[in-house]
């Protein structure tokens, strides 16, 4: 989606962290435009995101990598394999900086059903 800038206001975010400037655009566009969706994984960038979107009474919905795959598999998009496929993957990669420890628990949650 693209916007005139001169549409879009300008938001001054609260926050103790040092963050990413696609974290601190991707936080900023979500409060600019009232957006029902915002997808961080950073937990840094997160807890920025959360303490504006509450300080704003903004209602959006933020949710990470592993949010969306369960809702995924939630919403029968993708099968229980696929999800654990998934899971079983990032948990692999060096490149992707989500806990493997948290995808194991996931894994082990869809095993008892919990999913």
């Amino acid at each position: 989606m693209v916007f005139p800038s001169n549409e879009i206001k300008e938001v001054t975010l609260d926050m103790s962290s040092e963050l990413h400037q696609g974290e601190l655009e991707t936080i900023k566009i979500a409060l600019q435009l009232s957006a029902d969706y915002v997808f961080i994984d950073d937990f840094d960038a997160r807890q920025v995101a959360e303490e504006n979107l509450q300080k704003m009474s903004a209602d959006t919905t933020m949710k990470g990598t592993l949010g969306i795959l369960v809702e995924l598999y939630q919403k029968k998009f993708i099968s229980r394999s696929q999800l654990t496929e998934y899971l079983e993957e990032i948990k692999r990669r060096r490149d992707i900086w989500i806990s493997p420890g948290f995808c194991q628990k996931l894994i082990e949650a869809l095993d008892e059903g919990v999913l």
